[in-house]
């Protein structure tokens, strides 16, 4: 466990929800520690031992995953982890946010360079089997719940009494190597004529993040919404969403076939605030992992054996057959038996956003050791209940 007695560098000032309870945490639980600053032309590793003085201290490094990679490369050791160990330096993994994606989406090159080493990763969502093989000396602690730590839109914005008449709505951003399979979800539904009535859109060139203007907008929400709103070109489009039945989702698949990592972004949290039903396509076992926090999924009323199969075809395949039955009624009756479950997710989600801090404050007390003071002690128990 990190103690008091460690000096904890972190790389960067970085602010953002979950860095700013992290460091709450630190400085509620009497941990002091210094930044690491960017010095030109000096080796991180340099820096680093400069901030000891005491060679017995132990260096607790909390860093971002392209500064483990940078300290990696500038050491150019034949073996990294044994080089940290005799300077008596801790690796910990923090990204603040996309700890999960970062490792999945890395690549090989880079990968070789830190995939040995001994790392704590404070990392959101739920490493499985295909993290864990690729990283072995890694230790997972499963911190965080991805982006559930962002801001909840309101779907009742949306409730302006249009026509239900579409069947399904699919945004996809099909842009880079990692999110073409993707296009595969959206080709393979078109083949079998099951666009016709639904409001889709795929990007391959060009994606919302940079370019917003792509983003799927009716302009439902107040002006002020959009000035006072992480992310705005991720709002789910409330008009899209009175039109249509249910949703298909695509979730974030970095590591192909064998990929079972659990991250939920705004994909799967849309449809939730929009009491939406889904049929989700996404890593091995999402659906599976996502009940694992509360949530139901819609397993009494469309096929969801899919979530188990190794194979990404044969997922999407399951998937069109689920889509082509729903499609038999536009989805109506998909929607109507299914308000009781949606109900049910967006409590779930307001519930655990609202204990988001003191679940992360929890677990960080099994990484962190509580220091011995000389007062207030009643103060710190507390946190511990």
């Amino acid at each position: 466990m990190i103690n008091s007695k460690d000096i904890i560098l972190v790389d960067e000032n970085k602010s953002g929800v979950n860095r700013d309870a992290f460091f709450e945490y630190l400085n509620t639980r009497g941990f002091e520690f210094d930044w690491l600053q960017n010095v030109p032309n000096a080796k991180l590793i340099d820096v680093i031992l400069f901030k000891r003085k005491d060679p017995a201290q132990r260096i607790v490094l909390i860093m971002h995953s392209e500064n483990i990679l940078r300290l990696c490369k500038e050491c150019n050791k034949p073996d990294t982890d044994k080089f940290l160990k005799e300077k008596n330096i801790f690796l910990v993994h923090f990204d603040g946010d996309d700890e999960c994606y970062n490792l999945c989406k890395m690549k090989k090159d880079d990968r070789e360079h830190i995939q040995s080493l001994t790392v704590l990763s404070l990392n959101d969502g739920l490493a499985g089997d295909f993290l864990k093989q690729r990283y072995p000396n890694f230790t997972f602690t499963n911190l965080r719940n991805g982006h559930i730590s962002h801001p909840i839109y309101h779907g009742e914005l949306g409730e302006t009494k249009l026509p239900r008449n579409k069947t399904f709505i699919g945004f996809w951003n099909a842009v880079g190597e990692h999110r073409k399979i993707r296009k595969k979800v959206y080709d393979s539904l078109k083949e079998k004529n099951l666009l016709t009535n639904s409001l889709t859109k795929v990007h391959i060139k060009d994606s919302v993040q940079n370019n917003h203007d792509l983003a799927v907008t009716s302009n439902s929400y107040p002006e002020s919404f959009f000035k006072n709103t992480f992310l705005s070109f991720q709002l789910p489009d409330l008009k899209s969403y009175e039109m249509t039945n249910y949703e298909i989702v695509c979730e974030v698949v970095n590591g192909g076939d064998r990929d079972d990592t659990l991250y939920f972004t705004e994909k799967t949290l849309k449809p939730i605030i929009m009491k939406h039903p889904f049929v989700m396509f996404g890593p091995k076992n999402y659906l599976k992992n996502l009940r694992s926090f509360g949530f139901k999924t819609f397993g009494d009323f469309i096929d969801e054996s899919y979530d188990g199969y190794e194979n990404c075809e044969d997922r999407i395949q399951s998937i069109v057959a689920n889509v082509a039955k729903l499609n038999q009624d536009n989805g109506s009756s998909f929607y109507n038996a299914t308000r009781d479950i949606c109900q049910h997710n967006l409590d779930n989600l307001y519930y655990l956003k609202g204990k988001l801090k003191s679940t992360l404050w929890r677990k960080l007390n099994t990484v962190f050791e509580r220091p011995v003071l000389n007062n207030n002690t009643e103060f710190f128990d507390s946190l511990d209940s």
